[in-house]
């Protein structure tokens, strides 16, 4: 399938890896795909010796949020 959207900017390629990353070690429970907290990122980037700077950070925080609405099955609404 082709991939849909537009194409990642090349100076924005490494916070795509970055969050490639991350990702690819979150977890998943019986509310669907976890959210990447503060504190995981920050041993991501000190174990793999990567320093995010701020607005690093907010973009990988903004990714994962878009990741999550469009992976994320709706929730059943309440009666």
């Amino acid at each position: 399938a082709e991939p849909y959207g537009p194409e990642c900017p090349e100076a924005l390629a490494h916070l795509w890896e970055y969050f490639c990353e991350l990702s690819a070690a979150r977890g998943a429970g019986m509310a669907g795909i976890e959210p990447l907290h503060y504190g995981e990122i920050e041993a991501w980037s000190r174990l793999s010796r990567r320093e995010l700077g701020f607005f690093e950070l907010e973009c990988l925080v903004a990714v994962d949020h878009k990741f999550r609405e469009i992976n994320q099955p709706p929730k059943p609404r309440k009666s």
